[in-house]
């Protein structure tokens, strides 16, 4: 029964991705609380317009008459989307993309022979959670009497690595239909890279690039190439986490622009989106004004400013980098320590150009903080743990100075002369400059941490008389709301140069090719780093 409805509804489904969305998947009566966005509507409506005006197109070049009782002549906007690549989404966060993305992969699996859909995305991990678990989601979907809300549920089948249209539910004999991923996998070459999206080739295709903004441009060189097909696209969505690269010139590149139907999806117009949840991101976020909610809740590329001291780019991208710690690095403790209040005590374990760890606790007295750090330093094998001894660290650092083993306990008052006094007022200056430095030119890991992100992001400074003058914590906490404890534990790492605490100091082995820690190559680019 469901063969021969889905076989009568296949011109409509097929044509009108949205109607399929809302009589299959029927999202709107699984709860009140399920909808499909205004946003998400437009989207869905845009992918209509694309298949139709490609099969029209694909008609008339095979010298066959669209038939007039189902088919307008094809008309003026429909030849301006058939030459396209594809859509671009450029989107802030919460508003339903991978939302999206799913419905795509069931809906084109269901309705098109053939089927064949490449997924890609900045990391495997990123399209099992997202992806591959919200395809699962829908499939899984009850309505509130029990029963399954996606009436084709049972002819879609998702495995580790495949998504699949289960052909054993059919009689007649067919091409598999599937959606795989594609990963770019880390340290490949750019031959391997332009190779993520080539050889693949179905006359019903689609290429799906999550997170495209992440995703290294090489991926994207064959894409014009491969996608030759009756019906072949590419739709991207992205968080626009910097102003350069294949995604952002997808909206903003006058030659690169043109190839795609455009699309943003502002958090603020999104019926997904609370006004709770955008009052509340104008506190995480510092304000309006900032590149954080620019990128986040407006999905626009961030704007930076002569005052930044860490672009929003640099961050981001060192968010999605994937890396191996480096194994001649020793592992570093970075404890900014904090008792009352709103502040927390954050731990942040660094090993060379990755941050391992991040921990954080709320309102613990000194004896707690030394026991934990105890604890963490044998646990982690850590070489050198660095203590803000200002305020409430001082009684935490005299306590773990008693302790005896392979860690080395370190105080770092940031208040202090600079090392290089002639270039920085205080030591947290220069603290907070070497972190620049680290994001600059290390190409680092970090965690998708929002409060890392937002804090390295929100920091300003100054030059003063030929001295960099970073904005004091005070003034930060009081314009956005928030202290940087857990930028600060990093920037207690950077105390030291790494290679005191290396495993192989000799310093013709960083010399030879190896980047430093600190950017530069060689023992002169860390004449400014201090002791």
């Amino acid at each position: 029964e469901l063969i021969e409805m889905a076989s009568k509804s296949r011109m409509k489904w097929r044509f009108y991705p949205l109607t399929f969305v809302q009589d299959c998947l029927r999202i709107a009566k699984i709860d009140r609380d399920f909808k499909v966005s205004n946003q998400q509507k437009e989207a869905l409506r845009s992918l209509g317009h694309f298949v139709r005006s490609r099969y029209k197109m694909w008609e008339i070049n095979h010298g066959r008459e669209l038939d007039p009782k189902m088919w307008k002549p094809l008309n003026a906007d429909e030849l301006g989307v058939v030459d396209k690549i594809g859509i671009s989404i450029m989107a802030g966060r919460g508003v339903g993309k991978s939302a999206f993305m799913a419905w795509v992969i069931i809906w084109f699996l269901i309705n098109f022979e053939e089927a064949r859909i490449v997924c890609t995305s900045t990391k495997e991990d990123q399209l099992k959670t997202v992806i591959w678990a919200g395809v699962s989601q829908w499939l899984h979907a009850k309505l509130p009497d029990g029963e399954s809300a996606f009436l084709m549920h049972a002819f879609i089948k998702v495995t580790g690595k495949r998504i699949m249209y289960d052909e054993t539910k059919v009689f007649e004999k067919m091409q598999p239909r599937f959606a795989k991923m594609a990963i770019c996998q880390k340290n490949s070459n750019i031959a391997e890279q332009q190779a993520t999206l080539s050889g693949d080739h179905s006359p019903n295709m689609i290429i799906l690039a999550d997170e495209s903004a992440g995703i290294p441009d090489p991926v994207f060189e064959p894409l014009e190439r491969t996608m030759t097909g009756k019906f072949n696209i590419c739709i991207q969505t992205f968080n626009p986490i910097k102003n350069t690269g294949y995604a952002h010139d997808s909206h903003y590149h006058d030659k690169e622009s043109k190839k795609w139907v455009k699309l943003r999806w502002n958090a603020e117009e999104s019926d997904l989106v609370t006004r709770k949840s955008i009052e509340q991101a104008k506190e995480t976020y510092g304000g309006t004004d900032t590149d954080g909610y620019r990128v986040n809740i407006l999905g626009l590329p961030p704007e930076g400013g002569e005052d930044v001291l860490i672009p929003y780019v640099w961050v981001s991208e060192a968010s999605l980098r994937e890396r191996e710690p480096d194994e001649f690095a020793g592992k570093v403790l970075g404890i900014d320590p904090a008792r009352h209040g709103s502040d927390q005590t954050v731990f942040l374990l660094r090993q060379g150009g990755v941050i391992l760890d991040i921990v954080k606790y709320n309102k613990l007295d000194t004896a707690e903080i030394s026991d934990l750090a105890i604890d963490y330093v044998y646990k982690h094998k850590v070489k050198a743990c660095f203590i803000d001894t200002i305020g409430v660290g001082g009684g935490v650092y005299d306590q773990l100075k008693r302790n005896k083993g392979d860690c080395v306990w370190v105080s770092v008052e940031s208040s202090r002369r600079a090392n290089d006094a002639d270039k920085f007022f205080r030591l947290r200056d220069e603290l907070w400059w070497k972190c620049r430095i680290w994001f600059e030119e290390y190409n680092p890991c970090i965690p998708n941490d929002r409060e890392l992100i937002n804090e390295l992001t929100d920091i300003k400074y100054s030059d003063e008389a030929g001295k960099i003058k970073i904005e004091g914590k005070s003034l930060m906490k009081k314009r956005v709301g928030g202290s940087p404890d857990t930028a600060d534990a990093l920037n207690l790492t950077f105390f030291h140069d790494d290679r005191r605490y290396s495993a192989d100091r000799n310093v013709e082995h960083w010399t030879e090719g190896m980047k430093s820690p600190f950017g530069g190559r060689g023992s002169k680019s860390f004449a400014h780093m201090g002791a």
